[in-house]
């Protein structure tokens, strides 16, 4: 039930203070991915609750990513944890 880290980088279920598990490390890591290509994080705000309303709308991705890219992060940021990858499911895209 711990709540973590920069705003930016938490999970869903981190912010909305419920409980959680590693899912949260794989969301990070597509939010990762994400600032690696582009230079900034896909859902930015200071406060938890603009981020949250961010994360429930489409994501923008420049011309910078290519198809597999932009498959891989949206297979990696999904809402519901239960939804998210594997590290193994991650390694074999």
């Amino acid at each position: 039930m711990t709540t973590c880290g920069t705003v930016e980088y938490m999970a869903p279920e981190m912010i909305l203070k419920e409980p959680h598990d590693s899912k949260v490390d794989i969301w990070c890591l597509g939010i990762l991915l994400f600032e690696m290509i582009q230079g900034h994080a896909p859902f930015q705000g200071t406060k938890q609750e603009v981020v949250l309303e961010k994360m429930q709308s489409s994501i923008f991705f420049s011309k910078k990513f290519t198809k597999q890219e932009i498959e891989l992060i949206h297979m990696i940021l999904k809402v519901n944890a239960n939804k998210r990858p594997s590290i193994n499911e991650i390694l074999n895209h």
